[in-house]
């Protein structure tokens, strides 16, 4: 159609400038006559329907959440602190996922223990995270993505907030399918330790903890506080949330 409007253009509109009407009418006349209707509407049809079923396809690599923010960190740390502070500023648009939760619940099932006691920071908890990791460790190697998919296949909202990712394949297997911000968070060893931590060998020192040490993060946010949102940290998440609200947007 394009050229046929060029055409019409070049010859016609002098024209009709210059006041000759029955020129104008004389080279319109025939490109009509001769114009292929039948032809032009399939074409602009196909067109049409081309570019609905391309919509269509991009709306489909949008299903899922506009933004998965992934949130790392050592124990104590703060990350469950952080996510909660983050949760409640999101609102309704996010949905916590910890990938935990299914190893948990999965392990307590598999060894008649507590899953409720499980998912608290508590002696109950210590007492089994060891044996708890080596068990997720067995389960990972048969499918690295296996405790991702379960801890966020009933998840339905626009923003995923990740609150321990701990190893290179739980930030692949979002970032292969979402949109992400990831997010470290760091404190002293001396904070942690008011937090109530100490060091335990084959817990500290393993994968579960220093998976994550040597990648690069969008952000690394700095948790030192004892005493609630330092200015530093509100300026961090704020950071965080206007990422997330920008691609929440592009839907």
């Amino acid at each position: 159609l394009l050229p046929i409007l060029l055409h019409l253009f070049h010859r016609c509109v002098p024209l009709y400038h210059l006041g000759k009407m029955e020129a104008f009418h004389r080279h319109l006349q025939p490109l009509f006559n001769d114009f292929d209707w039948k032809k032009s509407l399939i074409t602009v049809g196909g067109v049409c329907l081309a570019s609905t079923i391309l919509f269509k396809l991009l709306r489909k690599k949008r299903e899922g959440p506009a933004c998965v923010i992934i949130i790392s960190g050592k124990r104590k740390s703060g990350k469950d602190y952080i996510t909660s502070a983050l949760e409640e500023r999101v609102g309704s648009y996010c949905a916590v996922a910890r990938l935990s939760a299914p190893l948990k619940k999965q392990y307590a099932i598999d060894h008649n223990l507590d899953y409720e006691e499980l998912l608290k920071s508590s002696e109950y908890k210590e007492k089994y995270r060891f044996d708890m990791i080596r068990w997720g460790e067995m389960k990972r190697k048969a499918d690295p993505g296996y405790f991702c998919n379960l801890a966020t296949k009933d998840l339905n909202a626009k923003v995923w907030i990740i609150s321990d990712a701990r190893r290179p394949s739980d930030v692949e297997y979002f970032q292969k399918r979402y949109a992400t911000y990831t997010l470290r968070i760091v404190s002293s060893e001396e904070v942690r330790q008011q937090r109530g931590w100490q060091f335990i060998l084959g817990v500290d020192d393993a994968e579960s903890e220093c998976g994550l040490d040597a990648i690069e993060f969008d952000q690394i946010l700095e948790n030192n506080s004892l005493e609630g949102i330092t200015p530093a940290l509100d300026r961090g998440m704020q950071l965080v949330i206007v990422h997330a609200m920008k691609e929440v947007s592009k839907m």
